[in-house]
């Protein structure tokens, strides 16, 4: 028979309780809190690449005032939105196609994806884009530079063979409108 008294048992058993539920807490935190990984990175520009299917496959413009800040990093989807307005000489603004893409109609476009992290809130991705009926060496390659944000992927800056930096672009000509 233990010497304690009914306060002292009272006392070990909230205390257990705390500790119970300090661990659960501190276990659940860090579910929701998973660390972004090259396998993260690589999804969401798949599934990027995946709007151009099904039912968005009309409609999803990246670069569009509604869908570029669920996208890109919120410093870019800014310069997008001010690099993207026609200036007097231009009908559609410097870009005449999708740099996701790499086209101007993405009907049927097609992207593998691989991605490597550069450290914990970046990562670099590569999507090989083709069409259906193309030659196999008529590929394009878009880079994409991500950051975490928000606990999720956002693209930073894009790259590709006609368009160096898809920043720089809209950099300069949000500058040129000023």
């Amino acid at each position: 028979m233990s010497n304690e008294g009914p306060g002292a048992r009272d006392l070990r058993s909230v205390r257990n309780a705390l500790v119970i539920l300090t661990f659960s807490l501190g276990a659940a935190g860090n579910a929701a809190a998973a660390p972004l990984d090259a396998g993260s990175a690589r999804a969401f520009v798949e599934s990027v690449y995946g709007r151009y299917q099904g039912a968005e496959a009309d409609t999803f413009a990246p670069l569009s005032e509604e869908m570029a800040p669920k996208l890109f990093e919120a410093s870019t989807a800014k310069l997008i939105a001010a690099g993207s307005k026609p200036t007097d000489e231009e009908e559609v603004g410097p870009l005449d196609f999708d740099p996701i893409c790499t086209c101007q109609d993405p009907a049927g476009v097609q992207a593998s994806v691989t991605a490597e992290m550069v450290d914990a809130k970046s990562a670099k991705a590569v999507a090989t884009v083709r069409f259906p009926g193309q030659p196999a060496g008529m590929v394009r390659q878009v880079r994409f530079d991500l950051v975490a944000t928000g606990g999720q992927w956002r693209i930073w800056d894009l790259h590709e063979e006609d368009l160096p930096s898809l920043r720089e672009l809209m950099a300069r000509t949000a500058k040129a409108a000023k």
